[in-house]
């Protein structure tokens, strides 16, 4: 009897645990679609769940998350060369590389993190930064939705 009370305890909280492990779905309306082949699709719907797309989709009109319908949505853009550590010092407008001895770990890391934010919000979703010993932090801090920027 006992083992029947457990299947049936199992067998009810079985959809419960289902719905939420599944990341809910949201539709994007967009005027334009650059799809990232070469193709312009118009008046159309982005499906994604969770961090993938699932579809675009022209028909999705019922559900609508976010209405875009007055811009063009694209793919993130991909830099395979950046140094994500180095920038341009704010007193003297000369590159300077984040690995400057007059300055602390902390600011080193506010700039960082400031880069990384600036190349996100500026279309680029992935990106390969060689060198700096400081990267490895925030590529593991950007991986795990800790600090806005570039996956890499």
């Amino acid at each position: 009897m006992m083992k029947t009370a457990r299947l049936a305890l199992a067998a009810l909280l079985l959809p419960t645990a289902t719905a939420f492990a599944q990341p809910d779905t949201i539709v994007i309306r967009a005027a334009t679609i650059l799809d990232g082949k070469g193709g312009v699709l118009r008046d159309s719907a982005i499906v994604v769940q969770g961090s993938k797309i699932l579809r675009i989709d022209p028909k999705a009109v019922g559900s609508v998350t976010y209405d875009l319908k007055t811009v063009t949505v694209m793919p993130g853009w991909i830099d395979t060369h950046a140094h994500i550590a180095n920038r341009f010092d704010r007193g003297t407008g000369r590159l300077h590389s984040n690995q400057s001895a007059s300055e602390t770990k902390e600011e080193q890391t506010m700039y960082l993190v400031e880069n990384a934010y600036n190349i996100l919000m500026s279309g680029f979703t992935t990106v390969q930064s060689p060198g700096a010993e400081i990267d490895k932090y925030l590529r593991a801090w950007t991986a795990e939705n800790k600090v806005p920027g570039p996956a890499s």
